[in-house]
């Protein structure tokens, strides 16, 4: 894979871990459960974002500084968007013109439980990022050694030589009958 192939795959596993641990940390801290919908779409915003902080190695200190941030907005999205409260439809003129709601009753500021939930996220997603991608990275160098070692095996068996066959061979026959020989062949010319 290249750089940026690593990068975007990084990014999105990322992204991706976040926010499912985000979403989980949100609903047991006390919030309410976003919609798979929600949690889909803020997956495929978080992406792009993931990938610019990705970088092309691992460290540690971006990923800490990521996953924080990205804990505080998910917290923010989350209560935002689950409660249904987050656009309402007019009830008067504007032909169905959509008014924003945002703070009837809605509080963005998180409580103690759900501080807690929020860097517990914090900390389950940097352990499972670091973790993971060290994980994975020892697996691949495993996988490479295997097939180097079934390599090192399967080569020499097959540059090997064939021993030498000790069947004879029938000696072809000077005899054929008429029967075998064919006459047949394009037509000749007729003008020759």
């Amino acid at each position: 894979m290249t750089t940026r192939q690593v990068r975007a795959v990084r990014g999105a596993i990322g992204a991706l871990v976040a926010v499912l641990l985000g979403a989980a940390a949100h609903t047991i801290g006390g919030g309410e459960a976003p919609s798979p919908a929600v949690v889909a779409a803020v997956a495929l915003l978080a992406w792009p974002f993931a990938v610019l902080l990705a970088g092309r190695r691992l460290a540690g200190w971006r990923i800490v500084a990521t996953v924080m941030v990205t804990q505080l907005l998910l917290h923010v999205a989350f209560t935002l968007v689950g409660h249904g409260t987050a656009a309402v439809a007019s009830p008067a003129g504007h032909h169905g013109a959509v008014s924003l709601a945002l703070l009837s009753g809605t509080t963005v500021a998180p409580d103690a439980p759900m501080t807690a939930m929020h860097v517990a996220a914090a900390v389950s997603t940097v352990f499972v990022l670091y973790a993971g991608e060290r994980m994975l990275r020892a697996l691949a160098r495993g996988i490479r050694l295997v097939f180097a070692r079934i390599d090192a095996v399967v080569a020499p068996l097959a540059n090997r030589v064939p021993s030498a066959t000790t069947t004879p061979v029938a000696a072809p026959s000077s005899f054929l009958p008429l029967s075998s020989l064919s006459r047949r062949g394009p037509p000749v010319f007729a003008g020759r």
